[in-house]
């Protein structure tokens, strides 16, 4: 209704990350309009659609002087070890995503986009592919062999119910809506995912009218996980990061998987350790990437 009463040419949903109370997520999406109007972006034009979802609380202001306050990079295996159960509220809000932009439809002259940050790229993808391949469920390769979800749920159910209920949920929601059909742009800031598994189960046909903007920063130290530096292999521990730093070249091995290459586009944006979206604002090729996506 909104959409109709105004006079609006995009709807643009943000989608915070990981450990970020409502509070932060509100100045976050405020910021982002903020970065938007200084390069002269028409704003009034855009609705902003800030999407909250629970993704813990860890990461808070934290007042060092009277002027100033820092939201740093902070690591405990508390957080680290419930990266699991919070990626699983990711999967949830991209099926309220989704059934958000199959209720939009197809509204003539209005392009629907995706911004997320960190985690948040867990939503935004699930919202425009059935991700089986990532989901971390014993029946994955069954599920992916089964080429239809449905059709596994409906001979498994009963045991997928039993053994992993969580992961039964998830996908009876993302069975229970179509694939968004229409155009979508999307933009991946730190994308706390996998690329591959992520991307692997794209439908052909259905990608074909969505664009994916990958940010890349190879320092980012909570994707890194250099935070965790004295475990092995300490960017698989506790949930993969691999996408946007692009580890083992993930980025590349990712966009090889896109037909027409121009529904995926990657950039080294920062060298910037800090991995909070605040700090990837300040960057100047980050604010580049934002606009070329934002006004394409």
């Amino acid at each position: 209704d909104v959409i109709k009463k105004g006079d609006y040419k995009k709807v643009l949903f943000f989608v915070h990350g990981y450990n970020v109370p409502y509070s932060l997520a509100t100045i976050q999406a405020i910021e982002l309009n903020k970065l938007l109007t200084q390069q002269g972006v028409q704003t009034d034009s855009i609705l902003l659609v800030p999407l909250y979802w629970p993704s813990n609380n860890a990461k808070k202001h934290r007042i060092e002087s009277e002027d100033a306050f820092t939201i740093k990079n902070r690591f405990t295996f508390s957080n680290a070890t419930k990266n699991k159960y919070y990626a699983n509220r990711a999967y949830f809000a991209a099926i309220g995503l989704r059934k958000l932009i199959n209720g939009l439809g197809d509204i003539e002259g209005v392009k629907i986009c995706l911004f997320s940050h960190s985690l948040g790229a867990v939503t935004v993808t699930s919202a425009l592919i059935n991700t089986y391949s990532r989901l971390q469920t014993s029946f994955g390769a069954q599920i992916v062999a089964a080429k239809d979800a449905r059709d596994f749920l409906e001979t498994n159910a009963e045991n997928l119910r039993k053994k992993e209920p969580m992961n039964f949920q998830i996908l009876k929601g993302l069975t229970s809506d179509s694939i968004p059909s229409v155009p979508v742009r999307v933009f991946m800031s730190a994308a706390s995912t996998p690329g591959v598994s992520t991307f692997i189960d794209i439908d052909k046909n259905l990608i074909k009218n969505k664009t994916f903007y990958l940010p890349i920063n190879h320092y980012d130290e909570m994707l890194n996980k250099q935070v965790v530096a004295f475990l092995h292999n300490r960017q698989i521990k506790f949930g993969s990061t691999s996408l946007g730093i692009d580890f083992r070249n993930e980025a590349s091995i990712t966009y090889a998987l896109f037909e027409n290459k121009e529904n995926f586009k990657m950039r080294v944006v920062s060298n910037n350790e800090d991995h909070d979206i605040l700090a990837y604002m300040l960057q100047p090729g980050y604010r580049k990437f934002v606009l070329e996506f934002i006004t394409k």
